[in-house]
């Protein structure tokens, strides 16, 4: 389908993230399910996909991945970050049609929210009819997602669940210390010490963090060192904020 309709900017993809973007670690499985769950090409490919795990596991990246892809493939995508948009008294989108893939993003945020929760049936509804796809991403597993309305309980069980895992700090040094590497740059312990224990914890957020500190210090010719990476968070801290308040 060529993407004609126009999605409102408040259910269009927040980033740019991508597929390449993500480091699966332990995911590798559901990382395949949710490229293929987006392939046209695969008829036979599932109607709806649940994604469960902590925060910092990458479920926000993964959907905003699907959305941006989706789009590459000439598909309507909508995204539902449902926190953003209960932050904002965004209210609920009404009609589907011809949307392709919907995305909807930290369910616990809507949980006990009757018109939030009776909107979102009817809109798993709608694409259900349509033949349309579903993503959805939750702390926790449909059965324990905190959602009170039955009908939108069964509807969260219609397709499969797949949990992701926050890679372990040894595997986000090495990761962050090859990337670094790669580019010319050799990080101290005590520099992905502090970004771990400081930072935000998704793979996302310290990788762009590694490639600004590694730019810092190369266009300031500073040691790259922790009081500089210091800086550097501070700046990606100051950019993250205003990017959710625009």
């Amino acid at each position: 389908m060529n993407e004609t309709l126009q999605i409102p900017l408040s259910f269009q993809p927040r980033r740019n993230d991508s597929f390449d973007d993500f480091v699966p670690g332990q995911n590798q499985v559901a990382v395949a399910a949710v490229q293929s769950f987006i392939e046209p090409a695969l008829a036979d490919s599932i109607a709806a996909i649940y994604l469960k795990g902590d925060s910092g596991s990458g479920k926000t990246l993964l959907l905003n991945a699907v959305s941006n892809k989706a789009r590459e493939l000439g598909q309507v995508a909508m995204y539902l970050p449902l926190n953003h948009l209960l932050a904002k008294s965004t209210s609920p989108p009404q009609d589907l049609a011809g949307v392709d893939i919907l995305c909807v993003d930290n369910l616990e945020s809507i949980a006990g929210n009757n018109t939030w929760e009776v909107a979102l049936f009817h809109l798993l509804n709608q694409m259900h009819s349509g033949n349309g796809k579903v993503i959805i991403a939750g702390r926790q597993g449909p059965e324990h997602s905190g959602i009170v309305l039955p009908d939108l309980q069964s509807r969260l069980a219609w397709g499969e669940v797949h949990g992701l895992k926050v890679l372990r700090d040894i595997d986000k040094q090495a990761v962050l210390k090859s990337r670094s590497l790669s580019h010319g740059l050799e990080l101290g312990d005590d520099v992905i010490h502090y970004l771990l224990r400081y930072g935000r914890r998704d793979m996302k957020y310290l990788l762009l963090t590694i490639d600004a500190f590694r730019q810092a210090a190369f266009a300031s010719k500073r040691a790259p060192t922790v009081p500089l990476l210091r800086t550097v968070m501070a700046q990606q801290d100051h950019n993250n904020k205003e990017q959710e308040n625009a």
